[in-house]
Formats: structure tokens, sequence, C-alpha cells
């Protein structure tokens, strides 16, 4: 019986320092987004509800209007000394009811801008991008490696 009752206070242990853990995660983290600030004036049709960056990631929320719901968007991310940072394109495809929501992963993202465009990005599609030709090398490598090892 004694056994049992340690085994169950254990486990409660485990059980309340996971759920606090948990609490303590889910704060940091949200206080951690900061306001990123918009550099350049919204394009018409387009409001810009929510937008957050940490030093490593960020979000952005909005809502397009109707008659640019077949338009690209482009957003580019700044850092803090204003070097381009990135870019991320909204295509009319990603856009759920007019309202958008992204995140990015860029590193120390201050301020952004916005631009429509009406061209498809030129974005290199992963599907069409292929190791075949390099799987000796990659086997060749390998092996180099665990010879070293």
């Amino acid at each position: 019986m004694k056994r049992i009752k340690r085994f169950a206070l254990y486990a409660l242990l485990l059980i309340i320092f996971f759920v606090f853990s948990r609490v303590i995660i889910f704060i940091g983290l949200n206080n951690t987004y900061n306001n990123i600030d918009l550099k350049e004036s919204v394009p018409q049709g387009v409001t810009i509800t929510s937008a957050k960056a940490t030093s490593v990631n960020g979000e952005i929320k909005g809502k397009i209007s109707d008659e640019l719901k077949n338009k690209f968007i482009k957003f580019n991310f700044y850092t803090d000394n204003n070097a381009l940072g990135g870019s991320y394109y909204l295509t009319p495809s990603e856009l759920q009811n007019g309202n958008f929501e992204f995140y990015f992963k860029m590193n120390y993202i201050d301020s952004y801008s916005i631009e429509l465009t009406d061209e498809k990005p030129d974005i290199v599609d992963l599907e069409s991008f292929s190791i075949k030709p390099y799987e000796g090398y990659i086997i060749w490598s390998a092996l180099f490696a665990l010879m070293l090892i």
C-alpha cells in the first residue's frame, strides 16, 4: 500500500509539473511578441488587424477587399537598420473569405511594407527540386564521415 501511495504521489507531481510548465511556456511566448511598424502606407482595400514579431518569428493577420482577391500580396520585412530581411507572398488561393493569417520565420524584424501585384512571384518550387543527381556524392560523403568517426 505504501508503494502505491508513493507511485500516486510521483504521478501527481509529474502531472502538476507538466501543467505548470505548459502555463509558463504559454505566458512566456505570448509576452515576447512586439508590434512591428508599417514602413509605408497600406494599399487601398487591405486592412491589417495584427502585426507582431519576436526576435525569431512573427505573425500577420488581416483582411483584403473582394475586388483585390485575384491579386498577389507581397510583404517585405525589414530589420532595425532598414535592411531587407525577407519577403512573403500571399497567393489568391491562400485567402479565405478575404481573411489572411500567416506566420514567418525571420530574425529581428522591426517593420514591414505591403505591395499588390498581378504577377506570379518567382518562387522556387520545392517539388521540382531533386537530389537524384547528387545521390552518389551523398553516399560517398556519408561513408567518408563514418570513416572519420
